[in-house]
């Protein structure tokens, strides 16, 4: 089993445990499960088409296989797709480490070693904690020249304080606990809060107090030639069966909804096209927008919409369209005598001397490249 799995269990806790195999028992050969299955992880595949804007038929479709992570080669993968995120050479997001010689260096790609020229392996991922999960977003069917990995997404447990900011610029303290039951955010995850020698064993601390009702989906990342595709979409409908039916993070309770702080929520609606709603932004302006997994979330979630001044006047509709509606055209348009054709001149005076005289040597001074298209 994994360590970001292994860790969330308690001494003294019981488990369902079966095996396939009587002796050299090996990752693949047994399940465990308590309320909800733990092992083996969460995978699932999916099929997404892609159709035409124009006739709604089907270009092609994307064979896709969802599933936590669970190798090295997988933590490897999301740290080079969050570079597409966010990094830039001063944001190293990774660690690594040298365990022959007990080196670490931040980067984000795998270093070799300084001293002895080895393999460094993959430590942490800087933007993460202890209390991360990961769902990769794997192609099954793909070209030679495809990337195996085109997204992932990030689970954690909900942030342990927010505040409301209002549109007149007050702060309305634990703004959660006024929506919710106030027990769903009775016990998060708070490393920050725990006396320990190192951080280290201060988030080892907070994982085993942690348990609420309530996920946060922390990041979405989709490889910039998969944009624009309904990638983001689907790698959010997979994460909300994950998070459903394995009770992600924690595992140690159902989950009644899903919360996200996303400002980029505000400039595209992928969010709330999978079915967020935006309630509030935080003290720092960012937009918050929550999930309903359970009939209780949903009556709560509403409840606010009616109720709240400020709820009302935004009504859960986050992103708004930055594009005037335009007249819709009375019929179709009919190009009559047009020809289209391509012209390319070619001259000598970038190149080198030395080159130039070369081609005039052959008779080339100037070119002039006509195709005609239609």
């Amino acid at each position: 089993m994994t360590g970001t799995v292994a860790q969330w269990l308690l001494e003294g806790q019981e488990l369902r445990l079966s095996t396939t195999r009587t002796e050299a028992i090996g990752f693949d050969d047994y399940t465990l499960a308590g309320e909800v299955p733990i092992w083996p992880l969460f995978a699932r595949a999916y099929t997404l088409e892609r159709r035409s804007p124009l006739s709604g038929k089907v270009l092609y479709t994307y064979t896709l296989l969802a599933r936590e992570a669970r190798y090295e080669r997988d933590y490897e993968a999301i740290v080079e797709l969050e570079q597409y995120h966010y990094a830039s050479d001063e944001e190293l997001i990774a660690l690594w480490t040298c365990e022959t010689c007990d080196l670490y260096i931040e980067a984000n790609a795998r270093p070799t070693c300084p001293r002895c020229g080895g393999r460094m392996r993959l430590h942490d991922l800087r933007s993460a904690t202890r209390a991360s999960r990961f769902l990769v977003l794997e192609l099954q069917t793909r070209a030679p020249y495809e990337p195996q990995y085109v997204g992932y997404v990030r689970v954690d447990p909900p942030v342990p304080l927010m505040h409301r900011r209002r549109p007149d610029g007050t702060v309305e303290p634990n703004i959660r606990q006024k929506v919710f039951p106030p027990d769903w955010f009775a016990y998060p995850f708070h490393p920050e809060g725990v006396q320990a020698p190192s951080w280290w064993e201060a988030q080892e601390e907070s994982l085993r107090t942690t348990r609420s009702p309530v996920s946060r989906l922390a990041r979405v990342v989709i490889h910039p030639d998969y944009r624009a595709d309904g990638l983001g979409q689907q790698a959010v409908r997979a994460m909300l069966d994950w998070v459903r039916e394995r009770w992600i993070p924690e595992m140690r309770v159902a989950k009644e909804a899903i919360e996200t702080i996303a400002m980029m929520a505000r400039y595209n609606p992928f969010l709330e096209k999978v079915g967020f709603v935006y309630l509030w932004d935080t003290a720092g302006g960012r937009p918050v927008l929550y999930y309903p997994l359970s009939a209780t979330a949903e009556r709560r979630i509403a409840h606010f919409l009616r109720h709240d001044p400020v709820a009302r006047e935004h009504g859960g509709k986050l992103y708004r369209s930055r594009f005037p509606t335009v007249e819709k055209l009375a019929g179709p348009l009919i190009l009559r005598r047009l020809t289209k054709s391509y012209t390319n001149r070619l001259t000598l005076e970038h190149l080198s001397p030395a080159v130039q005289q070369l081609l005039e040597a052959f008779g080339v001074k100037h070119r002039v490249i006509q195709k005609f298209i239609f």
